[in-house]
């Protein structure tokens, strides 16, 4: 029993540096490919463990959204819609908290900076998961489409070395209807930036511009440089 304690403790106890590190990648990836993220966060805690931090980070944020102000409420479900603020919303992405969940985050909120942190980001950080709910959705999609041969053969690997341009000419993307509402309420607002609420980064984005933006973020993730933002544009 002392030593499954001790394992547990061990599980629970994250530095700050790889901690940050698989928070980033959580939010820049998704939840959907364990193993891609474990890949990308170099990190050494099995696909378990990082489960675990993906679900708490989501519940958590689900949790701080709610208890947010009237106002700040109102402003998640212009921004997001109703139905990702709910709990059952999510599926897979949001189990029934576990045990070792609960000490893991039990654990990190005991850093006072990294909670505020994860309060004050609450609405950004759920906004992040939902793209990259979205995209997960979107490209298991387009592997249904590949396995019925109506999908070219070569766009999944073309995808995933990053060529975006040349695996998808032309191609839409069909995204959830809770996205494409969002889409559709940024575009007709694209005139009207005059609020601290206002997502555009300027007044000529459009949807078409989120769209190019969403398939680069799964290509890369959704840390962008200046290099891969003005291709982006360019392609868009």
């Amino acid at each position: 029993a002392a030593a499954e304690k001790q394992a547990a403790a061990r599980a629970a106890t994250w530095s700050k540096a790889e901690r940050d590190k698989v928070l980033r990648c959580v939010l820049s990836l998704g939840l959907e490919d364990k193993d891609r993220l474990k890949l990308q966060s170099q990190s050494s805690r099995s696909l378990e463990q990082l489960a675990y931090f993906g679900h708490g980070l989501l519940r958590h944020s689900l949790v701080s959204v709610s208890a947010s102000s009237a106002d700040g409420r109102k402003h998640a479900v212009n921004l997001l819609g109703e139905a990702p603020l709910k709990e059952n919303f999510w599926g897979t992405w949001l189990p029934p908290q576990s045990e070792p969940e609960q000490e893991l985050w039990k654990v990190l909120l005991c850093d006072e900076k990294f909670q505020s942190s994860l309060s004050r980001n609450a609405l950004s950080n759920l906004n992040k998961l939902l793209s990259a709910r979205a995209l997960s959705q979107v490209m298991a999609r387009v592997e249904e489409a590949k396995g019925r041969g109506e999908c070219a053969e070569d766009f999944t690997e073309d995808l995933a070395d990053g060529c975006m341009h040349s695996a998808m000419p032309g191609w839409k993307l069909a995204l959830p209807d809770e996205m494409e509402r969002a889409l559709a309420a940024n575009n007709s607002a694209s005139s009207k930036i005059t609020g601290s609420h206002c997502t555009l980064p300027a007044c000529w984005w459009s949807a078409v511009h989120d769209r190019a933006l969403l398939i680069q973020s799964y290509v890369g993730g959704l840390h962008l440089g200046e290099p891969q933002l003005q291709q982006m544009l360019a392609q868009a």
